[in-house]
This record gives structure tokens, C-alpha cells and sequence, in this order.
């Protein structure tokens, strides 16, 4: 399904979604397989696992998260 978030979406590590993420913030520990997209900060933790594309103006990956698929980082994705 869609997930849409007009704030922060936290994710814990049993968390997992099929589809599309919408958000302004977020902080993943589980998994999703498909389209991410973060208006601000997206904060992979190390128990994190995304396979799909992903659009955000800035992203931190701790040690042992992952993502496959193609990344867009920086403000001018969002113009």
C-alpha cells in the first residue's frame, strides 16, 4: 500500500512496507520495497533494508543498513 506522513515516520525493525512512502522526516529500522520519498532528513538504521527508489534531500546510513536501487540526494529532486 501507500503510506503518506505530513510529519516524522518512524519505522521499527519488525516494520516492513509493500509500496510507496511519503513523508517529511523519517527514521527506518525495518523494510521497504518500493518508492521512498523524504521531503528532509531520511535516517536508514542499522537494522534497515530498502529496495526501490529513493528521494531525499539529505540521508544518513548507519553501519549495517542497506538500500538497492536508485538513490537522488539534495534539495534540487524536490524542484
Amino acid at each position: 500500500g501507500e503510506v503518506k506522513c505530513d510529519k516524522r515516520f518512524v519505522m521499527g525493525d519488525t516494520g516492513r512496507v509493500d509500496g510507496e512512502v511519503k513523508c517529511i522526516d523519517s527514521s527506518i529500522k525495518g523494510k521497504i520495497k518500493g518508492a521512498i520519498s523524504v521531503y528532509g532528513l531520511l535516517l536508514l538504521l542499522g537494522t534497515a533494508m530498502i529496495k526501490g527508489k529513493i528521494i531525499a534531500k539529505k540521508m544518513v546510513v548507519d553501519e549495517g543498513a542497506a538500500y538497492n536501487g536508485e538513490c537522488l540526494i539534495g534539495e534540487e529532486n524536490f524542484k
